[in-house]
């Protein structure tokens, strides 16, 4: 399973809504994983956009299709976990503050 979270600093045309597929073709590729065998997850929250302040944590499935060359995905294939659901897998995976992991990057301004 890979969770890839959105951050408020990513640019539109790169964040994980507009190109889920072209974020796992990396994170696979870094991992050194077929992307078709691992469960994948968006994580959302109010680290996700500057207007988002409050908002609660959403963990959201994403299904990937492969053409033999490239992933694809849509909305069709994002299935919004509920919140009891995304509180039980995020405890069990043991996920950490967004904001605390981002912190500990070497990030720019």
């Amino acid at each position: 399973m890979i969770v890839l979270s959105e951050v408020a600093g990513n640019p539109d045309a790169v964040g994980l809504v507009s190109d889920f597929a072209g974020a796992a073709t990396v994170a696979a590729a870094l991992f050194g994983v077929d992307p078709t065998s691992v469960r994948w997850l968006a994580h959302h929250g109010d680290f996700s956009s500057y207007d988002a302040a409050g908002a609660p944590e959403t963990l959201t499935e994403v299904q990937l299709r492969s053409d033999g060359s490239r992933l694809h995905s849509d909305l069709t294939d994002q299935h919004l976990l509920s919140a009891t659901e995304t509180e039980t897998l995020s405890r069990s995976l043991g996920l950490e503050p967004v904001r605390a992991v981002l912190a500990t990057l070497d990030l720019p301004s």
